[in-house]
């Protein structure tokens, strides 16, 4: 049986129907990039020599929703074909260059209405949990909704002035916890929870394309313990003070964040303190680098890094790019060292 080549076809649809058969001769690169945390997934598209398209009527406009898959074909082995799931996007831009025209196409996994990122809104909360206030911020938008943590209540919480994406996402980073768009849903999701899931791949130097890949180790801006100093929203005149960390507050080496919060308990003190610190160390280790194209591979996950000395270890995919062009397909990696996680 002959051993059949490598590919990575992309399969498009176009408000709603299939574009593969109309834009294949067109399609030049699609480029995918696949967040964890803080952003929405993108999609770049870029079409050439489509004049005979748009001489009858198609123009692609923002606004239109572009559904994308990957398809590797004889990835393994001969024969099989993984599917991988790009998302759902709606355009945010479409720009035009010539000649030859060039039509390159930007989309974003957000919701058509552009309120859930402009919009301007002031609220209070009360008596709710942060998967509350979550699935009723979907439910504004017609957007799915998905909870991977644990339960956190809040007594009180304001919303002023603040677009509903940016306060879902600064509420979410209080508790160490992750938010995405995806998929047309809103993603919330434990830091914790996700680098504890066991690698489902070992990267080695092999691996780097070209031996492409930078690893960098920081202690500018990374802390191992956080002091906050709280006032009692049923006594606001008193101060509270406690400590977390990874390591005594005033043992050898300790670097240690300030904080001053408004907080209902001791416990949700400790819980904002403890997440702190956790962001602080996401920044410590970082591996970035361009690597034989695993499908398996995506934000979210963990894989295993060997062959490089002290960057050797466990890591968290933070963002996740592949781009698929005439020359094939690329796969760029971002991810941070897994550190030991400071508790409440």
């Amino acid at each position: 049986m002959p051993i059949m080549p490598r590919t990575c076809v992309p399969e498009l649809e176009y408000n709603g129907k299939k574009a593969n058969t109309e834009l294949d001769e067109f399609l030049q690169s699609v480029e995918y990039t696949d967040s964890a945390d803080a952003e929405s997934d993108t999609i770049d598209i870029e079409l050439q020599n489509i004049e005979k398209r748009w001489l009858k009527g198609w123009w692609p406009k923002k606004k239109d929703v572009v559904v994308a898959k990957l398809i590797f074909k004889n990835w393994n082995e001969s024969g099989d074909r993984i599917l991988f799931r790009c998302g759902r996007f709606t355009l945010d831009s479409v720009s035009y260059s010539g000649g030859p025209i060039i039509c390159k196409m930007s989309g974003l996994a957000m919701p058509k209405s552009n309120k859930f990122q402009s919009r301007k809104r002031t609220q209070t909360w009360k008596d709710v949990t942060l998967k509350q206030v979550g699935q009723r911020i979907a439910k504004r938008y017609n957007l799915g909704f998905r909870y991977d943590a644990k339960q956190i209540k809040i007594d009180k919480l304001e919303q002023s002035e603040e677009d509903d994406c940016s306060f879902l996402k600064k509420l979410a980073d209080k508790y160490d916890l992750g938010m995405k768009i995806y998929r047309n849903k809103i993603v919330i999701w434990s830091r914790a929870r996700y680098e504890r899931r066991k690698p489902i791949a070992y990267i080695n130097r092999k691996m780097w394309v070209n031996d492409s890949w930078e690893f960098e180790s920081s202690l500018e801006g990374v802390y191992t313990g956080c002091r906050i100093t709280y006032k009692d929203t049923k006594d606001s005149k008193k101060d509270i003070s406690t400590y977390v960390g990874v390591k005594d507050e005033h043992a050898k080496g300790a670097r240690t964040l300030k904080l001053n919060e408004s907080c209902s308990s001791e416990k949700e003190a400790r819980e904002k303190a403890a997440a702190k610190v956790n962001e602080s160390n996401m920044k410590a280790m970082t591996l970035s680098g361009t690597i034989f194209p695993n499908p398996r591979i995506c934000s979210g996950c963990t894989v295993r890094v060997k062959g490089i000395g002290k960057g050797n270890g466990k890591y968290f995919v933070d963002k996740m790019t592949l781009s698929v062009d005439s020359g094939g397909v690329t796969q760029k990696l971002e991810m941070h060292k897994v550190q030991k996680r400071c508790k409440p």
